[in-house]
């Protein structure tokens, strides 16, 4: 699938999803082969170069650590200026871990497959512009199927709130019908059968783009004040960073305890900074939290929606997480 959409700036910006079902990031993963050799393929557009130009693979929810050691990977790509600091941070033992050098060696070994440069340079350019896009809609009682229902409901005008149920698989068949014939759909190439064919009619929902900003930027700046370096060195805690990940496997809240002093907030930062590429993230600390309950908050982010509704909409994004420095 790709999607062409506008920055804020008004720049182009498109992103190549390849959809899997899973994928196990080993050698003998030839859908991964796959995945890799159409990267190569698209790094090929002049585009590639002069324009925000992003590459996804969405795979369902896995449970293993090996996909924690690639996002990692693709964090730390991300991060790091160029391919040969990436290629010293990552060859670098008890620094990155195991899983992480082997993730990096197996897209080397799949870029030669696909017949492409195989440098430290092209590994950092394409991995840095690659994510792994995780949506859990095949899990009994998926909170990602009740988080898209609920968008329905809140898309629908009110009379047809009670219909939402039924706009969801409608949707689905709609989206495989177009993908089987390589079709292109913008919003009226969408809504128009959903009207003419099936009955929906769709109310005009409030712009949220706004209150996203804000606090996409109220998160930065409480990022911006934990300081995670020592006399000008960022500490890896790879272990610690891998505990935290299966923790969050098995239960939905994780709580870092420890003394004073000892990088509870450096861990809590990582974390969010390896987490925004895949969704909302909401960071909550002392001297930034508008007191008074929702209402003020409301008001100060402009909000015109109801708080399920904001929520909601966060949810959608396929991860949005809450994340809370100093909670006592």
């Amino acid at each position: 699938m790709v999607v062409q959409a506008t920055n804020a700036d008004g720049s182009d910006a498109v992103l190549e999803i390849q959809a899997k079902r899973t994928l196990t990031f080993t050698t003998s993963d030839e859908e991964f082969t796959d995945v890799v050799a159409r990267m190569w393929e698209a790094a090929q557009k002049p585009e590639f170069e002069t324009s925000r130009y992003e590459l996804a693979v969405a795979i369902a929810r896995t449970t293993t650590r090996v996909e924690h050691a690639c996002q990692e990977v693709l964090h730390w790509a991300r991060q790091l200026p160029d391919g040969a600091t990436f290629a010293a941070h990552i060859n670098r033992e008890k620094f990155s871990s195991k899983g992480m050098r082997d993730f990096v060696d197996i897209f080397r070994a799949d870029l030669a497959v696909a017949g492409a440069s195989t440098d430290d340079e092209t590994v950092w350019r394409l991995l840095r512009r690659f994510q792994i896009l995780v949506f859990d809609f095949e899990s009994p009682g998926s909170d990602y199927e009740h988080r898209a229902r609920e968008r329905a409901r809140l898309a629908l005008t009110t009379d047809q709130a009670s219909r939402a149920a039924g706009l969801w698989p409608v949707l689905i068949d709609q989206a495989g019908a177009c993908a089987r014939g390589g079709g292109a759909l913008d919003r009226p190439a969408v809504v128009t059968p959903l009207e003419t064919q099936h009955g929906f009619y769709f109310d005009q929902r409030a712009d949220l783009r706004p209150v996203d900003a804000r606090l996409s930027e109220a998160a930065k700046r409480a990022l911006e004040e934990i300081k995670d370096q020592v006399g000008g060195v960022r500490l890896a805690r790879a272990e610690l960073i891998d505990e935290a990940y299966a923790a969050l496997e098995p239960h939905r809240t994780l709580h870092i305890v420890g003394a004073p002093g000892v990088g509870k907030s450096s861990i809590m930062k990582h974390l969010a900074r390896r987490l925004q590429p895949e969704g909302r993230i909401i960071i909550l600390r002392n001297g930034r939290i508008i007191p008074g309950g929702w209402l003020p908050m409301a008001h100060a982010i402009g909000c015109t929606v109801s708080q399920d509704e904001l929520f909601n909409e966060l949810g959608c994004g396929g991860g949005s997480t809450l994340f809370i420095d100093n909670i006592d």
